[in-house]
């Protein structure tokens, strides 16, 4: 198959290259010809064969013809003069962006503005940003439009980048069609990957405003997703409050599972349990309630000590005990000692007697939850279980075994 795909692109690049090969002089000749036409649609067809068959030796017959043609025609010479890297592009260029406006556009959707931004697009390639000020009137004369000039949009960053002066102008445009609910949303998507690229966590609240009010589901989602690369201090309130407010089917989910994967803390486990209980869609409903049977705590963190991780299981004995998901006291007592014993060990210097310690407390965790026929008050639930477990497990892997 591999191979199959690679003779497919070597015949289309051979076929590609051909065709600027094998054009026959009297075509070629036709096509210059055709420059001199006094049809529009002649002399537009003739500039795109020229860019397509990449006939360079045509740059002094186009700029030889350049101040007959049509505004939009200039811009066309343009492009093929700059594909072909002509010494005269630029200065061709900034006497179109000076003299563009002496044009009637009546009959014309594109304006002068439109034109000078098409032409911008290929300046600011060459690293020249003078008439970066069209960029910022277009988007500003557009603004109560559904969609916005693309070419305007897309130079938005490099302004931020390379245009002091208008960098606060072009950061405003951002912002204005991200949260213009009007535009069209891909516009309006890349504009927050923009901003996303350009300031991180500069601009959380954006973030947090289009995730929590836009009426764009695909926005929304790309809203959290910056948030949690950003590490919006505030996410896992906002997603745990969110849980039960959320109207949007597949974004309930997203949050559960992002609760779950990339939180996992007891109190995220237990708001998803209870949000479980009025989830109205039974497919959300039904995939949830297998993400909750297949938790496990996440991963602890690497740069964390050992002795941290001792004493936060420690903590997390309180936890588990206040949510009835461990009982009674003196098992949750018992189950501590063990633990501290474990962390002196451990800060003696024996880490091979902590980890015996360490598996000694997951023992008696599993045991107790397993023995369903004890007669004490000791037990310990799934829920309980799943943390204790597991969280005893990261340690004993950092560990030296026995």
């Amino acid at each position: 198959m591999k191979i199959f795909f690679l003779t497919i692109i070597i015949i289309l690049a051979y076929n590609l290259d051909f065709k600027a090969q094998i054009i026959s002089d009297s075509l070629k000749q036709q096509i210059i010809s055709d420059l001199d036409s006094t049809d529009y649609f002649i002399r537009w067809s003739a500039l795109n064969q020229i860019s397509d068959y990449n006939l360079f030796e045509t740059i002094p017959k186009i700029e030889s013809i350049f101040w007959n043609q049509e505004p939009f025609l200039q811009v066309q010479c343009l492009k093929n003069l700059f594909q072909f890297n002509s010494p005269n592009f630029h200065s061709f260029a900034l006497a179109f962006i000076d003299s563009s406006d002496n044009y009637s556009y009546e009959d014309s959707q594109l304006k002068a503005l439109d034109l000078k931004v098409m032409v911008t697009t290929y300046l600011f390639q060459l690293d020249d940003y003078s008439s970066t000020n069209c960029v910022i009137q277009i988007l500003e004369r557009d603004r109560n439009k559904p969609y916005q000039n693309s070419y305007a949009v897309d130079l938005l960053p490099k302004i931020i980048i390379s245009v002091p002066q208008y960098a606060d102008s072009a950061r405003y445009a951002l912002l204005r069609i991200v949260i213009n609910d009007s535009t069209n949303e891909k516009q309006r998507y890349r504009c927050l990957r923009y901003l996303n690229e350009l300031y991180g966590e500069e601009v959380n609240q954006i973030y947090l405003q289009v995730f929590l009010s836009d009426a764009d589901r695909a926005l929304r989602y790309s809203a959290l997703k910056y948030l949690f690369k950003e590490n919006y201090s505030e996410l896992n309130i906002v997603l745990n409050n969110r849980l039960f407010l959320e109207n949007e089917k597949t974004l309930r989910y997203e949050i559960a599972k992002v609760l779950l994967d990339s939180f996992g803390g007891p109190a995220d486990y237990s708001n998803v349990k209870k949000y479980l209980l009025i989830e109205p869609d039974p497919l959300i409903k039904n995939v949830v309630n297998q993400n909750l049977k297949m938790f496990k705590p996440v991963t602890i963190d690497s740069t964390l000590s050992v002795d941290i991780l001792i004493h936060r299981n420690i903590q997390l004995l309180d936890t588990i005990f206040n949510y009835n998901w461990l009982g009674d006291l003196n098992f949750s007592n018992e189950l501590k000692n063990i633990l501290t014993t474990a962390k002196t060990n451990l800060q003696n210097g024996d880490s091979l007697a902590c980890r015996v310690q360490v598996k000694a407390f997951q023992d008696l965790v599993d045991n107790v939850y397993k023995d369903s026929l004890n007669t004490d008050q000791r037990f310990v639930t799934i829920e309980g279980w799943k943390f204790l477990y597991w969280n005893a497990q990261y340690i004993l892997d950092r560990l030296p075994k026995l």
